[in-house]
């Protein structure tokens, strides 16, 4: 019987099955041992799973895999070949990829065949990670996930896996080797956006490549950082650099040539650990991983372009951490990047950074707007025809607007343009860091009720992105809303719920955090007695990320009820 409680599960057996009949009448066989969670939960075995039926069918119909078996048998040898080449794309592939992984096989005849077969389908307007279609983006095909399960596991009964995975890793590896964020030509800017699709083949090319070629795995990470920081969801671009360093950490060299490509490839992955922790706001450790490989950089070791990106992750981790170093910082950056040859695309970029960096360092040593850095830093990214990092100068302008008294409107109409850029780009992290600045000019200047509609949205951006500080950070500025609205048993969870997160993170709060932080928390303890404060601190500290959220954005009719 259909239920309320039930339902959830009946829906997703019903769209993992792919809809299929045969296969849905096969999982309602197996209600009479399992209930409906177990059997959602055991759908990745389906194959053994959906297994018997009726006895009077005929033998093709009764198990799903049977079924399928009878399509497989009809194929020629080298469509079955393809088919099950093909199993090794998660979340669809493009025709290049699919000539690619195919090999010496005539992709041109055979994928329309399985096309026409119906064991392959075509998706012209795919939708990526973040649910969003992508209109313009070339055809992309792939298996209802039936299909590939059952070509997989025909793919594991021949010799074929190691080198259609191997090509998988192939072809991924020298896609993102051909991203150039220093180009602002429109093809690369939309591969940046379409590369959102392939997050799912990537991840799968990195769990395939971290136990075989972690040196090649770090090269990947160093090639998609700034995708990585700026769109993937789920911020795991961090730990497959972490789990590619512990893998070439724990392995000895066969020889002095190995020994001199794992150093090297360390030296990268460490740097790329390093901007990653930082576009991600975990700058305590950012700052930490560069400090074990700044000093190699400096004599000589890698490349001048990891030495550049590595004290740069220092200047900007130093200007936020106060620092009193910052200045140095960001005068050796400079002169890092005045070394690296006039070809490679990201030194402009680099440059222009710094001098954003900078001009927040004079800001706060003198309190005045040195408007020629933030001038010079424009005039540098024009040069190079990529919009993609304008609106970075134009987050920092807005953080200098922060100290005036600019009216929020006329902040938000001068950075319209920014956004829409942003959006366009699918530069997401740049475009939360904007509108949350924002939503605190707003709360700064009393406009609480179109500030935390603000937060509401951002915070779960935020969350997507695997950006753990911000989320604290925004689960704080909420709770200073929710104080003041009179609900402060709300804020005191979420205020706990944000220290516990911080402490996961090992991301303190800033001190330019710290001076209102201690004022709300001092105004909540004198509305509540010590014992409901206590009590209601420890209830937040338990909630994890996904209830914290969830609590914070709920409307206020719903929390009191």
């Amino acid at each position: 019987m259909l239920t309320d409680e039930n339902a959830p599960y009946v829906s997703q057996i019903v769209r993992r099955l792919d809809g299929i009949p045969l296969a849905i009448e096969l999982a309602a066989a197996r209600m009479t041992v399992f209930g409906v969670e177990q059997i959602a939960a055991r759908l990745d075995n389906r194959f053994r799973l959906l297994t018997g039926g009726s006895r009077t069918a005929l033998p093709r119909q009764q198990t799903l895999r049977a079924l399928i078996d009878w399509s497989y048998d009809l194929l020629d040898e080298e469509e079955r070949a393809l088919l099950r080449r093909l199993s090794v794309f998660k979340g669809g592939w493009t025709f290049d990829a699919a000539e690619y992984v195919g090999s010496e096989l005539d992709v041109y005849t055979l994928l329309p065949q399985l096309i026409n077969k119906s064991l392959v389908v075509v998706a012209e307007s795919p939708t990526d990670a973040w649910g969003e279609t992508e209109t313009d983006a070339e055809p992309r095909y792939t298996y209802l996930e039936t299909i590939r399960q059952y070509a997989r596991d025909r793919l594991f009964e021949t010799a074929e896996v190691e080198e259609s995975r191997d090509r998988h890793f192939d072809y991924y590896d020298e896609l993102t080797s051909n991203l150039d964020y220093g180009s602002g030509t429109a093809a690369q800017l939309l591969s940046r956006g379409h590369l959102i699709l392939e997050r799912d083949n990537l991840q799968s090319a990195v769990e395939w490549g971290l136990e075989r070629y972690p040196d090649r795995v770090l090269d990947l990470c160093w090639n998609m950082v700034t995708f990585l920081a700026d769109q993937n969801p789920g911020g795991e671009g961090i730990q497959w650099v972490e789990m590619g360093l512990e893998q070439l950490e724990r392995r000895t060299p066969a020889n002095d040539a190995e020994a001199v490509r794992w150093r090297r490839a360390w030296l990268k992955g460490k740097v790329t650990h390093g901007l990653l922790a930082m576009f991600l706001g975990e700058l305590s450790e950012a700052s930490q991983v560069i400090k074990q490989v700044v000093d190699p950089l400096r004599a000589g070791e890698g490349d001048q372009i990891w030495l550049a990106s590595a004290l740069f992750v220092q200047a900007q981790c130093g200007y936020f951490l106060e620092d009193p170093r910052t200045g140095d910082y960001v005068a050796e950056t400079k002169e890092a990047v005045g070394k690296l040859k006039e070809d490679i695309p990201i030194k402009k970029p680099i440059l222009a950074l710094a001098l954003l960096v900078e001009a927040l360092f004079e800001n706060r040593q003198s309190g005045v707007v040195k408007q020629e850095l933030l001038d010079e830093a424009t005039a540098i990214i024009s040069q190079t025809g990529n919009e993609y990092y304008l609106p970075w100068i134009e987050y920092i302008q807005m953080s200098l607007w922060r100290s005036t008294q600019m009216d929020p409107d006329v902040i938000i109409a001068r950075l319209a343009p920014s956004l829409e850029r942003l959006r366009r780009n699918r530069s997401y992290r740049v475009a939360e860091m904007l509108e949350s600045d924002y939503a605190h000019i707003l709360r700064e200047r009393g406009r609480l009720e179109e500030a935390a509609e603000i937060y509401r949205r951002t915070i779960q951006q935020w969350q997507k992105l695997g950006h753990r500080a911000a989320v604290a950070n925004q689960l704080e500025c909420l709770a200073f809303i929710y104080r003041i609205w009179h609900q402060p048993e709300l804020s005191v969870k979420l205020l706990g719920a944000a220290e516990q997160l911080r402490e996961a993170t090992g991301q303190p709060m800033l001190a330019s955090e710290r001076t209102l932080y201690d004022a709300e928390l001092a105004a909540l303890k004198e509305g509540l007695d010590p014992t409901s404060f206590a009590q209601l601190w420890a209830e937040g500290r338990t909630l994890s990320t996904d209830a914290a959220v969830k609590l914070a954005i709920a409307p206020l009719a719903e929390i009191e009820t």
